[in-house]
């Protein structure tokens, strides 16, 4: 403000108002008006203008900080807000603002980098929006920072120029033990090295060197200390497995390439190891299932700590714990989760297992030759193969060898069983090799079967292999002995027979035949009696292919009571195949004496207790002096004596020497004891065999017993269920349930039965399920279950037999028939092949006196039972009901319920 001179002594008044009233930090330009008094020597009036420029003070600029979570995909947008302290002055606040890497960085693509000059808060406002893109993403990471610096700020004063962004990071890693191998290097062991393979069951990806773990093992009862292995780098995402190399031996081979390493030595079939949420070693006691243990696999019966109710089992230098499902099975329960089967390591190169179940894939086993050698062993092996990889479940199957023309027994080869066998998810094959010893036995090619059962995750399509075991040794060649009587008169041709022990190979087998005297003579040189005629051909020929060849013989006959004589055929100058026996001897029975016979016998057996089958020996004419002696002793034919046991009891052997029908006799007598029983069956034979017979010719010496059964069975249908699988059905399949209401004993392997099925109103054909197999018990059940019309209802019980016919819930037929054969033709075929049969339904068009009427309330749910089990009036409405209560299937394992 500034004043003009005054003359001296003059009085001023001065009124200066100042009002400040516009933006901060505007000049605001005043005058005021001066006046003054007349002064002391002179009178007058005097006025002075002032002018005044006052400053208003700048508002004070700051920017906000933020945080938010990133989410799993696209983009979150970060809006930062500059903000003044108070309005804008009149030319606005100007800077610079841009956005700064802190442990969030744009090369991580954690975020967009932006930079912007030159922005402005107009005049009178007082914020300023600045908008940075996070980028989403599936990690699992620690939260992570960034700046946003406002710069080169113009009209304003910086109280806070630093914005923090902080992503928070909302993703959680879903890390598990999938395999545990701990026999690595050991006799016997596949790998060299035992290894820890981890698998990510979650959806997010797990960057070791952002989010640290470690493995870390303890023995079976000892603390957790510093067997660890550190998990610093490398990365998992969803689906993919992480291999940990541990320590190992000289056994086996490498593992695939580890995505880590580290030098634990774990116990092969006991201990424990913990995937830790960290680098920190655990300590303390011997369960320390922290929250930072991320999962824990206790294995082996003495591992003092496992996680939920039970240890994972116990591998071994061949076996490995695996995780089911390839990993995806995790219900916090080693004993559930895990199974034994051969170590198969996988790493982040090996097939992503995204846990989805797909369709089930086909299963097969394939067919498998092999020449057997002449010693030592051979490895016959088979490949299980799946019509596609497994999807994310594991194949499960038991799988074991059988007999057939190759048997255990003649040590043709090993018999291996296995059970819960391992297609890993991911994986297409598995292999059985199995033991064939060597032989130089000359045999035909023989079989054994290689059998997959109890198949879980695949449909089997095919589940016997056979394995051929070719032959490769040379047939033995031998020729039999005969015995024949010579007749009264002409000539009696022995038929000599060389064979060999398997087909001839290809060129055939060739040799020389001819006969030569034994007491026996051909009449050369003359003079010699000509109790036959010689015969001698070259260069015979059994060819490729073929086991036998004839050479035939005459003998003359006579009427000279003389001994019996004998001759030979030799064979010899033999190729392509090896000699066994090349003579044979025939022998000239003297048929100028009594002829010896035995009867045959048929009697019942009995249901118990024993019964006597008397047979006879007799002789065309009395004996003569010193008597007629022989051997005589059972044998079997299909019924048997128990020898060796294991055997059918049927008989009791016996084995007599030297018997005798005296001289003057024509008789001689021997008892069989036969024994009673109640199995239905066919009439069983044995044989009463003459031998070593003395001063007589045997012209019948086998006598034949026939046990005929006298047992019946009484078997009737007593259930049948039809809703299998549909809405608001009790059980997921249909059944046809039979009951042995008799007091005999039926084996369906012996005596086999059908049960055989036709729509209401529809005729019988091939719609039928055999029974060939198992034994039903007087008052036991035997469950046939049938096919499914979807997947509603519980499992049945365990089913003695199965079969794939769809049975009507509200009306049809059923029949049980004897035997196999397919009931055909139109009408009722009620005839004497059907054991039981039952019409229901008021459409059916055939039944027992009167058909069973069904409720159509709920059919799924309800069954046609027979009232009374052991009751059978022949009524099928009499006899059976549609009760309301859930049926309950019956199998041979149900309590017995024996009737009167």
């Amino acid at each position: 403000m500034t004043f003009s001179p005054l003359p001296s002594g003059s009085a001023v008044s001065i009124t200066l108002v100042v009002t400040a009233n516009g933006p901060a930090g505007t000049t605001i330009n005043n005058t005021a008006t001066v006046s003054s008094a007349t002064p002391d020597s002179e009178t007058g009036n005097n006025s002075a203008t002032a002018t005044t420029f006052i400053q208003a003070p700048l508002p004070a600029l700051s920017i906000n900080d933020l945080a938010a979570h990133e989410t799993n995909s696209g983009s979150t947008t970060f809006s930062f807000t500059v903000r003044l302290s108070a309005p804008a002055p009149n030319s606005g606040v100007t800077f610079d603002i841009s956005t700064q890497d802190n442990t969030a960085t744009t090369a991580a693509g954690d975020y967009v980098f932006r930079s912007l000059t030159n922005q402005t808060i107009p005049s009178g406002q007082q914020t300023y929006t600045f908008d940075v893109t996070v980028n989403g993403d599936t990690l699992v990471e620690a939260n992570e920072t960034f700046f946003v610096n406002v710069t080169n700020v113009s009209n304003a004063t910086v109280s806070d120029a630093q914005g923090l962004g902080t992503i928070q990071n909302d993703d959680i890693a879903n890390l598990v033990i999938s395999q545990v191998y701990a026999g690595g290097g050991n006799a016997g062991a596949p790998f060299t090295n035992d290894f820890v393979e981890l698998f990510n069951r979650g959806t997010t990806t797990v960057d070791f060197s952002a989010t640290p773990y470690s493995v870390q093992y303890a023995g079976a009862t000892a603390s957790f200390g510093s067997s660890n292995v550190n998990l610093t780098s490398g990365t998992m995402v969803p689906g993919r497995y992480f291999l940990v190399q541990l320590s190992g031996g000289a056994n086996g081979v490498a593992l695939p390439p580890p995505d880590a390493t580290g030098n634990i030595a774990m116990a092969a079939t006991a201990g424990k190891v913990a995937l830790v949420a960290s680098t920190i070693a655990l300590s303390g006691s011997v369960c320390p299932l922290a929250t930072t243990v991320a999962d824990f696999v206790g294995y082996g019966t003495t591992a003092v700590c496992f996680d939920g109710s039970g240890r994972a089992p116990a591998p071994s230098a061949t076996t490995a714990d695996l995780r089911k499902a390839g990993g995806c099975t995790d219900s916090n329960d080693n004993a559930a989760d895990f199974l034994v089967s051969a170590p198969f390591p996988r790493n982040t190169s090996s097939p992503l297992n995204n846990c989805i179940v797909g369709p089930p894939p086909n299963l097969s086993v394939n067919n498998v030759t092999v020449t057997e050698g002449n010693s030592g062993t051979t490895s016959a092996i088979f490949t299980v193969s799946l019509s596609a990889p497994a999807p994310s479940n594991d194949v499960i199957f038991d799988i074991a060898t059988q007999n057939n023309t190759a048997t255990t027994a003649n040590n043709d080869y090993v018999a291996r069983t296995l059970t819960n066998q391992i297609i890993p998810a991911g994986q297409q094959t598995y292999t059985f090799t199995v033991t064939v010893n060597g032989d130089a036995v000359v045999e035909p090619d023989e079989t054994f079967f290689v059998n997959v059962t109890n198949a879980s995750g695949a449909t089997v399509t095919d589940g016997q292999g056979v394995g051929t075991i070719k032959n490769d040794d040379l047939p033995t060649l031998s020729i039999n002995d005969l015995s024949l009587n010579e007749g009264n008169g002409g000539t009696t041709t022995f038929s000599f027979t060389v064979s060999l022990a398997t087909a001839a190979p290809s060129g055939g087998v060739t040799f020389d035949i001819a006969t030569a005297d034994g007491t026996a003579q051909d009449g050369n040189p003359s003079g010699e009696d000509t109790d036959y005629l010689a015969r001698a051909l070259t260069s015979q020929t059994i060819p490729a292919g073929i086991l036998t060849y004839t050479f035939d013989v005459p003998i003359n006959g006579d009427l000279s009571i003389e001994a019996n004589e004998t001759f030979f055929v030799n064979v010899t100058n033999v190729a392509g195949a090896t000699v066994a026996d090349g003579q044979g001897q025939g022998t000239i029975i003297n048929d100028d004496s009594p002829t010896l016979t035995i009867n045959d016998v048929s009697q019942s057996e009995g249901d118990s207790g024993s019964t006597i089958f008397t047979f006879t020996v007799t002789s065309s004419f009395p004996a003569p002096t010193g008597g007629i002696t022989f051997d005589v002793a059972t044998a079997d034919g299909t019924a048997q004596d128990d020898t060796p046991p294991g055997e059918d009891n049927d008989y009791a052997p016996r084995n007599l020497t030297a018997q005798t029908i005296n001289a003057g006799t024509s008789t001689y007598t021997f008892d069989v004891t036969v024994d009673g029983d109640t199995l239905v069956e066919s009439d069983e034979t044995f044989f009463v065999n003459l031998t070593n017979v003395s001063h007589a010719t045997a012209v019948d010496d086998q006598g034949k017993g026939t046990i005929r059964n006298d047992d019946a069975a009484l078997l009737v249908i007593s259930q049948v269920y039809g809703g299998g699988g549909n809405a608001g059905a009790t059980y997921k399949n249909d059944f046809i349930e039979i009951f042995n209401r008799g007091t005999t004993t039926v084996d369906f392997s012996v005596t086999p039965f059908s049960v055989q099925y036709a729509a209401a109103v529809s005729n019988f054909s091939t719609n039928k399920t055999d029974l060939a197999s198992g034994i039903l018990l007087p008052g036991h059940y035997f469950l046939v279950q049938e096919a499914s019309g979807g997947a509603v209802g519980a499992a049945l019980p365990m089913p003695n037999a199965s079969g794939t016919i769809n049975v009507a819930a509200t009306a049809g037929k059923v029949a049980l028939v004897t035997g196999k054969t397919a009931l055909t033709g139109s009408g009722c075929p009620l005839g004497a092949p059907i054991a039981d049969f039952v019409g229901y339904g008021s459409t059916a068009n055939c039944f027992e006196t009167a058909a069973l009427p069904v409720s159509g309330t709920n059919p799924n749910a309800r069954s046609m039972n027979r009232t009374l089990s052991c009751a059978d009036t022949n009524n099928n409405s009499a006899d059976f009901s549609n009760p309301t209560t859930a049926p309950v299937a019956r199998n041979t394992s149900t309590t017995a319920a024996a009737c009167p």
